[in-house]
């Protein structure tokens, strides 16, 4: 799935060695922007949490754009969590031994100590997935990290568990994850969440998803029309903007829904009667 134990001083002067200070207003400025937008996103998220954290982990001058260094810095900042969480919960278990389950407290820990395994891990493997611009799928494993940190966090209340930093873990956990998934969900372009939601089926978040289901075109003929005709006319926009000096304003001033409405019209012919009956529901 996203609060008050600090990210250790070692990797705080990491992330910000060699960054002067006019750079440091810029990390500022945007780590302050996308938090803004991620705590409107999601009423649940602390905004100046969010800043805290990403500005520890923000790393200034790296490749890609603002979006991918925030996304970064937010699984980078659960993933090194989530590892000193496990190891924290590891240690009480060995230390309860024999009597783990005799006490709420070892009782909350067996339950807990799987669900933050699979969390640390996800939110690893969300990290090298950013890094290979594979978003659907790291903001899956986000939301599945989180649905973890989340389960602990209710055992630990039913429990009425106060051990630090056993609830510290917890509360920051649930925080990030929650980040990370608005973050994950700034990634996908706009234009593509909506024809995802459309299709009632992710598409679009890198090319090697959309291709693959032309593997099974008779069950995605109606998906692989849609992801065609939506790549077909972003490439004319792009010659639009490039070659006629057309000025961005919107997808919907600039005609892209209307591009694509009629190479889909046109594209009909492709389908059988079961297929047809689908598109009806893309016009």
């Amino acid at each position: 799935m996203a609060c008050l134990l600090a990210v250790s001083t070692i990797v705080v002067a990491h992330v910000l060695s060699g960054v002067d200070a006019d750079d440091r207003s810029v990390v500022k400025r945007e780590v302050m922007r996308a938090c803004k937008e991620v705590a409107n996103s999601d009423k649940r998220i602390n905004y100046n949490f969010c800043v805290s954290e990403l500005d520890k982990n923000y790393k200034n001058g790296e490749e890609g754009g603002v979006s991918l260094r925030v996304a970064n810095a937010a699984a980078f900042a659960a993933s090194h969590r989530m590892d000193s969480a496990y190891h924290d919960i590891y240690v009480l278990i060995e230390k309860l031994g024999a009597d783990l389950n005799k006490t709420r407290l070892g009782q909350a820990l067996d339950q807990c100590w799987r669900p933050y395994n699979n969390a640390r891990i996800d939110f690893t493997i969300a990290l090298q997935l950013i890094d290979s611009k594979s978003y659907a799928e790291a903001k899956m494993r986000f939301s599945r990290a989180t649905e973890g940190a989340i389960q602990c966090d209710d055992v630990l209340a039913k429990a009425k568990i106060d051990v630090w930093p056993l609830v510290q873990h917890s509360k920051y956990a649930v925080q990030m994850g929650r980040i990370c998934v608005a973050i994950g969900d700034r990634m996908l372009p706009k234009m593509w969440k909506e024809i995802s939601g459309l299709l009632q089926l992710q598409v679009g978040a890198d090319y090697i998803f959309v291709a693959s289901l032309w593997l099974s075109n008779k069950k995605f003929t109606v998906t692989n029309m849609v992801s065609s005709a939506a790549m077909w006319s972003l490439w004319k926009l792009r010659n639009s903007l490039h070659f006629q000096r057309t000025i961005w304003r919107d997808m919907k001033s600039l005609g892209l829904w209307k591009m694509m409405s009629s190479m889909l019209q046109q594209w009909m012919i492709l389908c059988t009667v079961g297929c047809l009956e689908r598109q009806g529901d893309c016009k």
